[in-house]
């Protein structure tokens, strides 16, 4: 089905990153609205392997069958029968921690002792978000995100938007993160680490530097100058920064030299 004929509403989205054999678990709830009776959708998805995959419609389980085309790196989901209407896709899969630098991938850096320590970050400018989970990974096809990360109790985890409720589940800790604005894929952003931050403030804008740990007293310069170019950015556009908050994340390994993640933007 082309995506004139879907309107997308909602992401739900569940990452478990494992980095003793850097792969992510994933489980996501599309909630889209099929326009025109259809049994079939397209999406973008790619290094993904799909576990299970169903539609919810009311009170209503719809069996679908998957297909991946790894060459156009497209996913066919075939339904049972013809639908309309709003509907979820529900879809559980498996990914790579990779150390390609794009995608949801693994950075590697040494603390100050000298050891060597991984952080989960993504790089989904312009057309990777596919390798982190299903979706229509295309700047015009926008909608909400509601992220949570999964992980090991001795790491932190952070997302475009502040935490909305922290739980402690046996050796892990599951991070739910508040609703996004409606936004393009490339701009979502999940980071999991060992992490320290340096706190400010920009009216009820919260600031933080955030690095590994033992870094944060080279971040004072960065926090002052987020301070200020967000002030001038405001005035410059005549516009309000709508999050309420903004981090700027120091990254060991990135190819790009810096990412506007919407509420997470990162540097090497």
């Amino acid at each position: 089905m082309s995506m004139e004929k879907i309107k997308l509403i909602n992401y739900t989205l569940q990452f478990e990153p494992i980095f003793h054999n850097f792969t992510f678990n994933g489980l996501e709830i599309i909630t889209i609205n099929l326009l025109k009776p259809s049994n079939s959708i397209t999406l973008n998805s790619a290094e993904l392997k799909i576990k299970k995959c169903h539609l919810i419609q009311g009170a209503k389980t719809i069996s679908a069958k998957t297909k991946l085309n790894e060459k156009n790196e497209l996913l066919s989901i075939n339904f049972s029968k013809k639908i309309k209407g709003n509907v979820k896709v529900c879809i559980e899969f498996v990914g790579s921690l990779n150390d390609k630098l794009l995608g949801f991938y693994r950075s590697q850096y040494k603390d100050q002792k000298g050891k060597t320590k991984f952080l989960a970050t993504t790089q989904f400018e312009a057309a990777d978000a596919r390798r982190a989970f299903p979706c229509w990974d295309e700047p015009k096809m926008k909608a909400t995100f509601d992220v949570s990360l999964l992980v090991d109790n001795h790491f932190d985890a952070i997302s475009n938007m502040p935490i909305s409720s922290k739980k402690k589940i046996g050796k892990k800790t599951l991070y739910e993160f508040e609703q996004t604005p409606i936004m393009s894929t490339y701009l979502l952003y999940l980071g999991v680490g060992e992490f320290e931050y340096l706190h400010g403030k920009l009216r009820n804008i919260k600031l933080r530097i955030v690095t590994t740990k033992g870094n944060k007293n080279k971040a004072k310069l960065s926090l002052d100058f987020t301070k200020k170019f967000l002030s001038e950015y405001e005035k410059y556009f005549g516009i309000k920064y709508p999050l309420p908050k903004l981090d700027m994340i120091a990254i060991p390994d990135f190819a790009a030299g810096a990412m506007e993640n919407w509420g997470g933007n990162y540097f090497s």
